[in-house]
């Protein structure tokens, strides 16, 4: 029984690894750049290429995808833990 739950709990881990890896690739690979989208018409109008690259920067867009992609599920996992808090 006791290998049982924990074959079942393995399970359970690579389907979640599996489900939001393909989260985070589909939202990744929908058209557009994330920063433009998340800028107003207002910020576009008045922002140069400089702070537009200083936006990627801050929001970590600037580095490779697996490390997007850590920094994404942790932050998910945060936000679940301090939700039950």
């Amino acid at each position: 029984m006791t290998s049982y739950i924990i074959r079942r709990l393995l399970q359970s881990i690579v389907v979640l690894l599996i489900v939001t890896f393909m989260i985070f690739f589909t939202m990744r690979l929908l058209p557009g750049d994330p920063i433009l989208m998340y800028m107003t018409m207002r910020d576009m109008e008045g922002s140069t290429q400089a702070e537009v690259d200083a936006m990627k920067k801050e929001f970590g867009l600037d580095k490779p995808m697996m490390v997007q992609y850590v920094k994404w599920v942790s932050d998910a996992v945060r936000a679940t833990l301090e939700n039950q808090s």
